[in-house]
């Protein structure tokens, strides 16, 4: 998660500059020199198997090859996902306590994992787990005992996600 979320944030930051520095027609130069700078920066500071082996494929092309040739990574067919597990995902009082960016990352957190489970996932599916998510972060803030809510809440919400996005 940790790697993806940097990749993420340098994603991010190459469409918030280019769009906000760059007119209109400008932008897409912009961006494609951005995230070539981005996608180097990504096989520079990785082991790129560690990643990905289909990654790790791109960055060892030749430096003019490499954008074009993660551009073109198709779905991993042969990926097997681990069991969506409770376990795997924290969810207690701290969040009733969180600043905006922590929470935030506790949420990308859990969408990592099930996107990480269903690479196909729709987008009416993400939107069911965030609202889910966000509406037993909401009742198990105003419980009395959030510990006891969460735990007994949590794992739920995990199973829920999971028999959503089974198929």
């Amino acid at each position: 998660f940790d790697q993806l979320h940097i990749v993420s944030e340098r994603v991010h930051d190459v469409l918030h500059d280019c769009c906000k520095d760059e007119p209109g027609h400008f932008i897409l130069p912009c961006a494609e020199e951005k995230l070539t700078d981005a996608i180097d920066a990504t096989c520079e500071d990785y082991d790129p198997s560690s990643i990905n082996p289909r990654i790790a494929h791109c960055c060892n092309q030749s430096y003019s090859m490499r954008r074009p040739c993660i551009l073109a990574i198709q779905p991993d067919t042969e990926f097997m996902p681990p069991e969506l597990d409770a376990s795997n995902f924290h969810m207690g009082p701290e969040l009733c306590t969180k600043d905006s960016k922590e929470l935030l990352l506790s949420g990308k957190k859990l969408l990592y994992g099930v996107v990480r489970h269903k690479t196909t996932i729709t987008e009416e599916q993400l939107k069911s787990i965030s609202t889910k998510y966000h509406s037993m972060k909401e009742k198990c803030c105003a419980a009395e005992d959030q510990a006891a809510c969460f735990t007994e809440e949590a794992p739920k919400l995990v199973a829920e996600s999971a028999e959503l996005v089974k198929a």
